[in-house]
């Protein structure tokens, strides 16, 4: 049970780094920020998710900083990406190219770029919903630690010799000048116990120090994802709101 309780404060500092979210009707959990990103030794600030052996990458950060356009279509849900230098496919006739200097080139960048109510409020939706999930996703393990610490104190009061030690080091002293033999065995034999409880009371304490240890270590952690998952929400919310009254 000891085992139990400390491996699950433990995991819990580790597991608070990870993301769960849904693909379709597939759950799957993900490890954020596992792998950094660099093209051309430029690095990209954005979170990675590392999932089942496969780094996925900010398609927006990516993209820009290869030189391609970013848009989304709310009505499919579905990313565009265009590029003149990638040479998958040629560009569709309507699109308008948004990286020229000229000055109809910057108003047709701000135009393409320039997302709907429609979409604004759906990329929103998506935003709160992340963030509503990650917080209920640390709300439970956090509750789960809980559970463990509670468990681990319930265990060691039971366990607790403090009380046995103090009534046989009473005993042991009034043997203390046992003249008889039996009264030297009895003596003995109390002596004996002392240092076994006692043994057994270190090492319960020792387990029950690494035990509270760990879930201090757990609810700061727990603090820090938990403020790091509202940091994120508003800066995506700001940063929606600029792209949208831009």
């Amino acid at each position: 049970m000891k085992k139990f309780i400390s491996g699950l404060l433990a995991g819990f500092i580790l597991s608070t780094a990870t993301t769960a979210f849904a693909i379709g009707e597939t759950n799957v959990t993900a490890i954020m920020g596992k792998v950094g990103i660099k093209v051309n030794n430029v690095p990209i600030t954005e979170e990675t998710l590392l999932y089942n052996g496969t780094t996925y990458v900010p398609l927006r950060a990516i993209s820009t900083i290869l030189g391609a356009d970013v848009d989304y279509d709310a009505g499919t849900r579905t990313a565009l990406i265009f590029s003149e230098n990638f040479g998958v496919a040629p560009l569709p006739e309507n699109y308008k190219k948004t990286t020229s200097t000229t000055s109809t080139a910057n108003t047709n960048e701000t135009a393409s770029k320039r997302i709907t109510k429609a979409e604004y409020e759906d990329r929103k939706a998506e935003i709160e919903n992340t963030y509503e999930s990650t917080l209920s996703d640390l709300r439970k393990t956090w509750q789960d630690v809980q559970y463990a610490y509670t468990t681990g104190e319930k265990i060691f009061k039971a366990q607790d010799l403090t009380e046995q030690i103090a009534k046989l080091k009473e005993e042991e002293r009034s043997f203390a000048n046992a003249v008889t033999l039996t009264g030297q065995n009895h003596h003995d034999q109390i002596v004996q116990q002392i240092k076994q409880y006692e043994g057994l009371q270190a090492a319960y304490e020792y387990d029950w120090n690494n035990i509270k240890a760990q879930y201090k270590e757990a609810e700061a952690t727990y603090k820090q994802r938990k403020q790091e998952a509202e940091d994120k929400k508003n800066a995506d919310l700001a940063a929606l709101e600029k792209e949208y009254k831009k």
